[in-house]
């Protein structure tokens, strides 16, 4: 009759898979001068397929030095390098790492990840290193009398750029001389 109807009906959808890679790196915002800072470097493949010959690089900021990794790196000095071999869609990596803050100043400590797939990422973290600093200076008579008093006065400085606690002030003085208290 000319007349149109439906015979059937169908839907195609097709999904691509691909390898991926990303990084995230981790650690503490401020440190002080000597301490041993912990960052953790986490790789991660999301894609659904194996990405291959993973490699992570780290060059070491001015002011920080490797104490150590695990895994530990393949090359050490002021360029670290992991190779972590081939990671499987979904599949991750964890990187720990140990540096000593050697210097006061801003790090800012970056690790990068590429695959032989050419697919690469970066990320950092910042930490701001300070540094402990006291200044003590004692003003006071430069003569006296024997059996009067002499007054003394100490001064306490935070000259650095972090909290001081803990102190204890200690005062030591020459023979003859002996506190008002006793």
């Amino acid at each position: 009759t000319g007349d149109r109807f439906v015979v059937g009906q169908g839907a195609t959808q097709k999904t691509w898979t691909a390898p991926d890679i990303s990084i995230d790196a981790s650690g503490p915002g401020q440190g002080l001068v000597g301490d041993t800072l912990s960052y953790r470097i986490d790789v991660r493949n999301p894609g659904d397929f194996t990405a291959k010959e993973v490699t992570v690089t780290q060059t070491l900021a001015a002011g920080v030095t490797l104490v150590g990794s695990t895994p530990p790196p393949a090359s050490g000095g002021g360029a670290l390098r992991w190779s972590l071999g081939d990671l499987q869609g979904g599949q991750s990596r964890t990187i720990a790492l140990q540096l000593r803050a050697d210097r006061p100043g801003n790090v800012n400590n970056c690790a990068s990840v590429t695959t032989a797939e050419k697919l690469s990422a970066q990320d950092c973290v910042a930490t701001t290193i300070r540094a402990p600093s006291l200044r003590v200076g004692m003003t006071g008579q430069q003569q006296a009398e024997v059996g009067q008093p002499v007054a003394f006065q100490v001064q306490i400085t935070n000259t650095g750029s972090s909290a001081l606690t803990g102190l204890v002030i200690v005062d030591r003085y020459d023979a003859g001389l002996q506190h008002a208290s006793q």
